[in-house]
């Protein structure tokens, strides 16, 4: 075999492997987790999220957020309603939305058995004396 032929050979695998990592990239587009499906429509709440994240500063109303073994624990300085949505970083189909008050204590505590192990987003929205408030953690579950 020639070495031209060998060239022609390289080049001819070399083309099938791009032509099939790019059939791969499109059909499984779908399913990526760190693209926004509604991308516009987080950007256009851009201000409202501003505003209640410098609420929860200016206020000094910021919760603690622990993770351990056993999960994730929230602790408020007082009883509040919330909503927490918990975003698994490396797969969306894990994604979490808690909602409910918090005990007597304040606190949120979210077993262990309901997170996957990784790396979340924790996006916590409460109110306050009807003052909307947003805080929001990335943080890692052991």
């Amino acid at each position: 075999m020639s070495w031209g032929t060998k060239i022609i050979i390289g080049m001819g695998v070399f083309m099938a492997f791009i032509v099939a990592m790019g059939a791969k990239m499109i059909w499984s587009s779908g399913s990526d987790g760190l693209v926004e499906q509604n991308y516009y429509e987080h950007g256009l709440k851009y201000d409202q999220d501003y505003i209640r994240k410098s609420n929860a500063v200016r206020d000094s109303i910021v919760p603690d957020f622990f993770a351990d073994k056993y999960g994730l624990t929230i602790s408020f300085r007082f009883p509040v309603q919330y909503k927490l949505n918990c975003r698994y970083l490396a797969n969306a189909r894990f994604d979490r939305v808690f909602e409910g008050y918090t005990d007597e204590d304040g606190c949120i505590i979210i077993p262990r058995k309901k997170l996957k192990k990784g790396m979340w987003l924790f996006r916590l929205e409460f109110t306050v004396n009807n003052i909307p408030y947003l805080v929001e953690r990335t943080m890692k579950i052991p």
